[in-house]
């Protein structure tokens, strides 16, 4: 027995030290309720948790981007359907219109009717957003770049693009520029007119002897508004050009001056007789790949139509790319390119045809749900413009038979888009709701994967604990007991 060192003790000591460490570290586990408070309770537990972690809150974020997403298909779905009504309500308006029984008077008023259905459906194209981001303006469309020479133009402006058509570049020439119908008279101040009358597109105009140049050009220039013809007279009361233009371009527009040998007609300088514009044409159009490979499943059934301005390059199911070819005029009614390329009257290229012209189509649409919890986890939507001008309604006019008859024709086309442009956001939003239901069970499943990496088992804990807790009480006894022991070696001092 020695008094210097008490083994006994110190063993005991070292003992209960451990188990009152593991009882602290217990009890953590059992007031936090994770198994891994410190990297030192389980290193690679530790990586396991934090990975699971972070999906799951990410996922989180991921589901809210997504049902964010239904959110925006549903105001989409709204506008859609309201431009759908307009749009259906232009057309009652057009077949009313194409009625023989019609007036000039009535033919107006339902243009006028017409034309604020068509600024409404713009409007509506403009306040339909989320967030401050704008729908169907078309920035969320496929469409990249304009290009003509290997620089961006604004001579070409993309206007639809079906879902069905592939990812690629529509490359072509242009042969001709669509240009209005033209009929040119003459004006001055001095100009004398006659008791008489004639039509231009079927509005009278009504003129007599004691109207002054003015009076008469006065008249002319209501009929024509009445009309779609536009009057330029730019160095008027000077004897000069009187201009007459179609307000819209193509073979379709046309200028009608009735009847032969009206002296009321010829005081403007102007004969009887039909003028028509002409359409955009281009040759050598092509549809390729990134890889400049020209996409044969798309052009070998291909055919291109012109309609004025507006171009589409359609496949087999008439799903296609459309473009306009944006053209400009200046004060004397003569014509160029939005990029100031000239063009001639008929719609000729003074330079000759202008070739590397193209525009890209992406394989998705700009609209971009980050829906995963990892880079390009992405889901993407085309949503094209639906503007009056993309539909191509905006140069509507049933102020003739004629034109009421053409204006039933655009309203179809019109309709058709809408319904494609729905239709894919219907299935738009019903791949969002599965993606959201398919995000939650995801995150509820790794959640649980994370409880079982890092929560406290606590009814194993708590067994665990209090065995801690007794064998600690007895390690208290113990060393007691032990720190006694050099006492009793007083007895042999006795």
């Amino acid at each position: 027995m020695r008094i210097n060192a008490n083994i006994a003790a110190a063993g005991a000591a070292a003992a209960l030290t451990r188990i009152n460490r593991e009882a602290g570290a217990s009890a953590a586990r059992l007031v936090s309720g994770r198994r891994i408070n410190t990297a030192a309770d389980d290193p690679s537990g530790l990586a396991v948790a934090n990975l699971l972690s972070r999906q799951a809150r990410v996922m989180a974020i991921a589901r809210r981007n997504a049902m964010d997403g239904v959110s925006m298909t549903e105001i989409t779905d709204g506008a859609l359907d309201e431009i759908t009504g307009m749009v259906q309500r232009a057309r009652e308006l057009a077949v009313r219109a194409a009625n023989g029984a019609n007036t000039t008077d009535d033919r107006q008023k339902i243009q006028a009717e017409i034309d604020q259905l068509l600024d409404e459906i713009d409007a509506s194209v403009a306040r339909t957003e989320f967030n401050g981001a704008r729908l169907i303006n078309g920035e969320r469309s496929r469409f990249v770049a304009a290009v003509r020479g290997g620089s961006a133009t604004d001579a070409i402006v993309p206007t639809f693009v079906d879902a069905e058509v592939p990812e690629g570049t529509l490359r072509f020439t242009l042969e001709r520029a669509p240009v209005p119908a033209r009929a040119v008279g003459v004006i001055g101040g001095d100009s004398v007119f006659p008791d008489g009358s004639f039509t231009i597109n079927g509005v009278p105009v009504v003129v007599s002897a004691s109207d002054s140049a003015d009076d008469a050009l006065t008249k002319l220039k209501e009929a024509c508004l009445a009309a779609g013809v536009e009057v330029r007279s730019p160095d008027y009361p000077k004897q000069s050009q009187l201009i007459l233009t179609s307000a819209w371009l193509g073979k379709n527009a046309k200028i009608t001056l009735r009847p032969a040998g009206s002296a009321a007609l010829a005081a403007f300088g102007l004969s009887a007789g039909e003028w028509n514009g002409a359409d955009a044409r281009v040759s050598g159009a092509d549809y390729a790949d990134a890889a400049g490979h020209t996409i044969d499943s798309f052009m070998n059934a291909a055919t291109v139509t012109t309609d004025g301005e507006r171009i589409g390059v359609l496949g087999a199911d008439n799903r296609g790319v459309y473009f306009d070819l944006r053209t400009t005029a200046d004060p004397r009614g003569v014509y160029s390119l939005a990029d100031g390329t000239p063009v001639g009257d008929d719609g000729s290229l003074p330079f000759g045809p202008i070739p590397d012209m193209s525009v890209t189509v992406t394989g998705h649409g700009r609209l971009i749900l980050q829906t995963g919890h990892e880079q390009f986890m992405e889901t993407r939507a085309d949503i094209p413009s639906v503007s009056a001008d993309s539909l191509g309604m905006r140069n509507i006019n049933v102020q003739t038979e004629e034109g009421a008859a053409a204006a039933i024709t655009a309203c179809d086309k019109a309709l058709n888009k809408l319904s494609r442009v729905r239709g894919g956001i219907g299935a738009f939003a019903n791949r969002l709701t599965f993606t959201e239901e398919s995000l939650a069970l995801s995150i509820t499943n790794t959640e649980a994967a994370l409880s079982r990496a890092a929560d406290t088992d606590m009814a194993a804990e708590t067994t665990n604990y209090a065995r801690l807790s007794v064998i600690s009480q007895a390690g208290i006894a113990v060393l007691a007991q032990a720190n006694q022991r050099p006492q009793q070696l007083l007895q042999l001092l006795k």
